[in-house]
């Protein structure tokens, strides 16, 4: 009896060993709980989601408190109540103010899409309503820069007046230097003393230097007596000829053709493009003329006159295969321009253009002098 009891209670090296090690492991996990939060680092809470909740709630209260509607209304002006009553939210119309108030100015409908916080959404539902009056854009903001065309017609440099002067597209500045060097005495007795005025470019000078008349009395260099007089449209461009001026917007074929290096297939591609386009906005438009030489254009462009354009596009009254026609409109611009009026009802001024994505800011610059919003 005893041997047996001493068979089944016997127990080897290896495995009284591991009854050892299971007895530790169970002391280990029964204590571990009780350890872990002494080994562990404090736990930190994220109340982030919970703030944005917070604040869409308050947001929606206000939202309630506030019978949203649509009206007319100018972002530039508009107070924290106007918007409010428009369903934009306190902080981002208090966001539009503060931009305002450091000098930031919306120029077009797409300008408000660049608010911090505005949803495309609801910029959607307020984009018929925004009525922005028509104000130059930074010059920064322009492709190209308006032209100040100068009128070049013949003038006694010991004569002519600030006033003529401007006219010939001389500064104000050089002007008054001018009138100075005159009022201490001066006199200009050859075309080349010109050159000596103080800030008068060469470039200005070679563009005024044929129109330069100078009396006999006053120096040898002259061809012109004092009391000289000129048709309007003759104007002496050297010793040897005289040119047409020609008015860009009015003059006829057989005008044209009288400026060298114009014959009768230029003037009439000009013409042709000039009816086209429903006028010439810029003296610099001429040169897009198809195939005209940038050569031949340079050459006759001192004897161009500027004037106004003749017709203009009622875009809210044409249709699509009528814009379509106009050389800076294509296909897809003109039925863009189209299908917007039909959505969002008559454009009121050039600026609302910028809305449509189909036109380029470029593109816009150029059409918008043949445009009547009427």
């Amino acid at each position: 009896m005893k041997r047996l009891l001493q068979t089944i209670y016997y127990f080897t090296r290896t495995e009284r060993i591991g009854i050892l090690v299971l007895c530790f492991l169970s002391v280990a996990l029964l204590f571990l709980p009780r350890l872990y939060p002494l080994m562990s680092p404090p736990a930190s809470y994220d109340f982030t989601d919970f703030k944005n909740q917070i604040a869409a709630m308050q947001a929606s209260a206000e939202s309630a408190s506030i019978k949203v509607k649509r009206f007319p209304f100018d972002p530039n002006k508009a107070d924290l109540k106007e918007w409010q009553k428009l369903g934009v939210s306190t902080k981002v119309a208090q966001t539009i103010i503060n931009f305002r108030k450091k000098g930031g100015h919306f120029y077009g409908k797409k300008d408000l899409q660049k608010i911090y916080g505005l949803s495309p959404s609801l910029y959607d539902s307020l984009e018929a309503f925004i009525r922005i009056p028509t104000k130059e854009r930074p010059l920064a903001l322009k492709t190209q820069k308006q032209e100040i065309v100068p009128i070049l017609f013949p003038f006694d440099p010991n004569k002519v007046s600030a006033e003529e002067l401007g006219r010939l597209g001389i500064s104000s500045k050089v002007a008054q230097t001018w009138l100075k060097f005159r009022g201490k005495g001066g006199v200009f007795r050859k075309r080349t003393d010109v050159k000596k005025v103080y800030g008068l470019s060469e470039k200005k000078y070679e563009a005024l230097s044929a129109f330069i008349n100078i009396p006999k009395s006053t120096g040898k260099d002259s061809l012109i007596s004092s009391n000289s007089h000129f048709p309007p449209d003759i104007i002496p461009t050297s010793y040897e000829h005289a040119a047409v001026a020609v008015d860009i917007n009015q003059s006829e074929s057989r005008d044209w053709e009288q400026l060298k290096g114009i014959g009768p297939a230029y003037a009439r591609r000009i013409l042709n493009f000039r009816e086209r386009l429903g006028g010439f906005v810029s003296i610099d438009q001429v040169a897009e003329t198809y195939h005209l030489p940038d050569s031949t254009f340079q050459q006759i462009r001192p004897f161009l006159r500027a004037s106004p354009i003749k017709s203009q596009i009622a875009i809210n009254q044409v249709d699509a295969k009528t814009l379509q026609a106009h050389p800076f409109i294509n296909w897809k611009e003109a039925n863009a321009i189209i299908n917007y009026r039909y959505q969002h009802g008559n454009y009121s001024q050039v600026d609302d253009l910028y809305s449509l994505h189909a036109l380029s800011e470029e593109t816009i610059l150029k059409i918008g002098p043949y445009l009547s919003f009427e």
